[in-house]
């Protein structure tokens, strides 16, 4: 049977092995992180949600054609993510973007 001490020793250099692979950026979720996708707005006055409606997202302002969007999430016809200098963590929906 292991002493307590040494098993404290071992669960404290597995928690600081984990903890130097999280801050060196190494450690990744179940989930890879998906690289963004720039996407062109392209009609006039198209409305960005604070997430899907569907879901209760309410309409947080209006885009006109030619409004940059950084896609960084895909669900379903919906696109979140940014309109650089405006808003993040918005969406839109794809009939209306060019990507």
């Amino acid at each position: 049977m292991d002493k307590p001490a040494s098993r404290a020793g071992r669960s404290a250099a597995a928690m600081t092995l984990a903890a130097a692979a999280v801050l060196s950026g190494t450690a990744m979720s179940g989930a890879a992180a998906a690289a963004a996708e720039t996407c062109y707005v392209k009609t006039y006055m198209v409305p960005y949600y604070s997430q899907k409606p569907a879901r209760g997202g309410e309409i947080q302002g209006w885009v006109n054609a030619y409004t940059r969007f950084d896609v960084s999430v895909r669900d379903g016809y919906w696109r979140g993510g940014a309109i650089p200098g405006v808003a993040n963590g918005v969406f839109i929906h794809s009939n209306y973007l060019n990507c």
